[in-house]
């Protein structure tokens, strides 16, 4: 490549030295021209984090948490996928007998997750009124989170399987519940 005084740059080609940019509009004959072509690259099929992960949640953002799982943002409401909430009304009882609120701390996880820090989501889709997301926050999975520390249920046939398994078997959150099978808000239910 050349660079005349005049500004402009030009290309070493066999034929005429031809003007690879200028200031000004140029009408471009590309049969004339004879520069190596370089082959299209094929696109990549695998998309890269920044890609999926299109919604943003600035650290100052108004989100509202509904229940262990959910929160709404801007009028709409998100669900992380592939977890089902623990009900914000459900009481837990220790080995001791003594009872505590374990829906709400599910619930107040969440808050203390999406609060003070930029939050990224992939969408997935539609769940009724709830749009399903993926949601990391630091490089962590905000859904594997909840589940490990016994704060939602894996759905069925999800990818937290193994983790709410693990969580049970620590008697984490929810699964330091030693209250009777027959007690209310035991197991996955909708709020």
């Amino acid at each position: 490549m050349i660079l005349s005084s005049t500004g402009l740059a030009y290309a070493q080609s066999s034929s005429v030295n031809q003007p690879v940019w200028t200031d000004r509009p140029v009408r471009v004959d590309r049969k004339s021209q004879d520069f190596e072509r370089v082959e299209p690259r094929a696109p990549d099929k695998t998309q890269t984090d920044a890609e999926r992960f299109t919604l943003r949640f600035a650290p100052r953002s108004h989100l509202t948490v509904i229940d262990s799982v959910s929160f709404t943002a801007a009028g709409t409401r998100y669900r992380l996928a592939g977890l089902e909430p623990v009900a914000s009304s459900k009481i837990c009882r220790n080995s001791d007998g003594a009872r505590w609120a374990c829906g709400l701390r599910a619930r107040a996880s969440l808050s203390g997750q999406l609060a003070g820090q930029a939050v990224r989501c992939a969408p997935l889709g539609k769940s009724g009124d709830f749009e399903l997301v993926e949601c990391g926050r630091l490089g962590r999975d905000l859904g594997e989170t909840q589940v490990r520390a016994g704060h939602a249920y894996a759905s069925p046939d999800s990818r937290y399987a193994e983790m709410e398994a693990a969580a049970k078997a620590a008697s984490e959150g929810i699964w330091a519940d030693v209250g009777g099978p027959d007690d209310p808000g035991k197991g996955p239910t909708a709020n």
